[in-house]
């Protein structure tokens, strides 16, 4: 074989090497980024989706260089399984990733919806915040008995665990807790708001606060993995690890059950503020949990 043919050959040789070492490096990284990726909507999801439930991932696209992913989500209202807006995510192999934090809202120029779902969105009202209005949507109830609803109740000032079961009947679901906002004056969206899940359907065996007590572990170690993406997640980890979830201070809670239950709190003075979220009509063959 002629010099100039084992050069070539060489070269060949040495480019295919080449090749495979960048092939596998650039996968190995773009693995690790989904990976992450995935990681960090899972406990996004943990601290700040309020009754919102994370579906099956959806892989939109995907090669060496990045991907997107859909995540399916739903609502639990009173044992009625709602269609959530989806939520989307994209990865590179930089690492450079990105996840939308909320449902996508559409508007009729006065109330705020669910993309795609034409169900009415939600807020909170801190309980020292200055508002043009503040709205009590329980008032306006009629005591259907034929519709489940979830209803985000902004305290008038924050309670103890403790102190917000003694407010509410037993008929009534906690789905979540809120403990903290982002720094706002105006009405908070579902995506400034960070608290754990609360309990709706009981589980035999197990007494309700020993749920509430495992959900507080599952925010804790949530705000954990995510404390060094934000200085907010960092802020609300070194408070909350020092505190037992029973001492944790609540401003406000989403519950669900069935109107007629939710119309005998509506004028309850530990409500400042109130507003009525997805709904179901109550069909036969499905029963609530309340």
């Amino acid at each position: 074989m002629k010099t100039g043919t084992k050069k070539i050959l060489m070269t060949l040789a040495t480019l295919v090497v080449l090749c495979g070492i960048v092939f596998v490096v650039l996968l190995k990284s773009v693995t690790s980024s989904a990976v992450q990726l995935d990681e960090d909507v899972l406990n996004q999801s943990i601290v700040n989706a309020p009754n919102v439930k994370l579906g099956n991932q959806v892989k939109i696209s995907a090669d060496l260089f990045g991907g997107k992913f859909m995540y399916k989500q739903m609502k639990d209202v009173d044992g009625y399984i709602i269609p959530w807006s989806d939520v989307y995510a994209s990865y590179t192999n930089s690492g450079d990733n990105w996840y939308q934090e909320s449902a996508i809202s559409e508007t009729n120029g006065t109330t705020e919806f669910a993309e795609n779902t034409n169900h009415k969105m939600m807020h909170f009202y801190k309980p020292d915040g200055s508002y043009q209005r503040v709205v009590n949507e329980l008032e306006g109830l009629t005591g259907n008995a034929n519709k489940v609803m979830e209803v985000a109740i902004s305290f008038d000032k924050p309670y103890d665990l403790q102190e917000v079961l003694g407010f509410l009947p037993t008929n009534l679901n906690i789905a979540w807790f809120w403990l903290e906002a982002e720094n706002t004056n105006e009405l908070l969206d579902m995506a400034q708001v960070y608290g754990f899940e609360g309990l709706q359907k009981p589980i035999p065996g197990v007494a309700t606060k020993e749920v509430y007590a495992a959900n507080y572990s599952n925010f804790l170690a949530g705000l954990d993995k995510l404390q060094n993406k934000t200085s907010k997640m960092a802020d609300m980890y070194a408070k909350y690890n020092k505190l037992n979830w029973s001492e944790v201070q609540i401003q406000g809670i989403i519950v669900t059950g069935q109107e007629k239950n939710l119309k005998t709190i509506a004028n309850h003075k530990f409500i400042r503020a109130s507003e009525i979220g997805a709904t179901a009509d109550i069909v036969p063959y499905i029963k609530p949990y309340k």
